[in-house]
């Protein structure tokens, strides 16, 4: 009867436990990855809805109804048929609405920058040296950026808007 040698256990010992390494470290990739997904889409998705939500009201408003910062954080403006304005704002890292006079709501937490603009077609209109009641979009640049597990996750939206025509 033909038995292992000591030599050919080691072998394959050796060889189970690199095989064993190569599954384990491509599972704790892939888990770090997949973690890392639902953070980046989590980003996403909130930022999208922001937007979405902003842009749907804003979209209301005709150019002469729309105010906005000098340091272009806070968004002012009246919708027709709606005596109060609407305000969004960046406070503490995040967009608050308010909407009628004191009356507050968070809109999304997370926020590094946030820039509402009245686009003139390749620039932000500056309302100290222009007019910007001539143009008709408004351009909000969002950016969230959030931390989990010392792993940085940051994710930036830009939408045009383009105001009514009234």
């Amino acid at each position: 009867m033909k038995s292992f040698t000591l030599i050919e256990l080691i072998i394959s010992v050796v060889i189970f436990f690199l095989i064993g390494s190569a599954v384990v470290s491509v599972f704790n990739i892939s888990q770090t990855s997949f973690r890392d997904d639902i953070h980046y889409v989590d980003l996403q998705q909130r930022a999208r809805n922001a937007i979405n939500g902003m842009t749907r009201e804003i979209r209301q408003s005709s150019p002469a109804n729309v105010s906005i910062s000098s340091d272009w954080d806070q968004i002012s403006f009246l919708i027709p048929g709606v005596t109060n304005s609407f305000n969004y704002s960046f406070v503490n890292q995040t967009i608050v609405r308010q909407h009628p006079t004191n009356v507050t709501r968070d809109i999304v937490t997370n926020v590094s920058n946030v820039t509402f603009c009245v686009w003139k077609g390749s620039s932000c209109c500056d309302s100290a040296s222009e007019d910007c009641t001539l143009f008709n979009e408004v351009l909000i640049d969002l950016t969230l950026s959030k931390t989990v597990m010392q792993r940085g996750f940051t994710f930036s939206l830009t939408e045009k808007v383009r105001l009514r025509n009234e």
